[in-house]
């Protein structure tokens, strides 16, 4: 998706003036089509998470950023669900699979949901290593803070998603954020908890839905009072 430099100001809430100052500091990925610059929606959606830019989405109001900022990944997997025995050979059947038997939130048709996962998934490996696969659109769709939910869904058999560690993945996460800024958010969230002491061992091994809870809930605990 090319975006104009107009529709860019507008998505990063600064003037046109700064985005052509970041593109002369080259800051800022762009491109020239004839006198005019356009912009790739994947790489600002990465110039974004590698910035960690504060976006505040046009029409958000105060409460609603509230509301997104406080909601917790156990809370959110409440409404997401966690699901088990996702059959597929192949990434593309699993993501396949793994979307027909999630109950997705209302206004995520799931035939359009999916190719736009795929589509992504052509673009780069969405795999976050050690057995983990996030799979997930360029741009997600926008949903209300109620709405907004985190999948687990256990794989089969482990199939190749292309992590640069080798390992083949057995576990997806799903994200329904609000908006992009709260997508890089779960995703923040979610690498950072992957990353944690012993937390893959215990995805691995694959336990009930409410020890899942459990230890996401203690996990959370632990990382507030730190």
């Amino acid at each position: 998706m090319d975006l104009t430099l107009s529709e860019v100001a507008a998505q990063l809430r600064v003037s046109r003036k700064t985005i052509y100052r970041w593109i002369q500091e080259q800051r800022l990925p762009a491109y020239r089509m004839g006198r005019q610059f356009r912009f790739s929606q994947l790489d600002i959606d990465t110039w974004l998470q590698a910035n960690r830019m504060e976006v505040q989405p046009p029409g958000e109001n105060g409460a609603s950023r509230a509301a997104r900022m406080t909601q917790s990944l156990a809370d959110l997997l409440k409404r997401g669900g966690i699901y088990y025995k996702v059959d597929g050979a192949s990434k593309e059947e699993a993501i396949a699979n793994a979307v027909d038997a999630m109950v997705l939130p209302p206004g995520v048709p799931a035939a359009q949901f999916l190719q736009m996962v795929l589509q992504r998934e052509r673009l780069a490996s969405t795999a976050l290593g050690r057995g983990i696969a996030f799979p997930h659109p360029r741009v997600p769709f926008q949903l209300h803070p109620e709405q907004c939910g985190i999948s687990i869904c256990f794989l089969e058999k482990a199939v190749d998603f292309g992590s640069l560690d080798g390992q083949f993945a057995q576990i997806l996460f799903f994200a329904f954020p609000e908006n992009l800024q709260h997508h890089l958010q779960l995703e923040a969230k979610i690498c950072h908890m992957c990353r944690a002491d012993g937390f893959t061992a215990f995805l691995s091994a694959q336990p009930g839905r409410r020890e899942i809870m459990e230890y996401i809930e203690k996990f959370e605990a632990r990382e507030q009072e730190a």
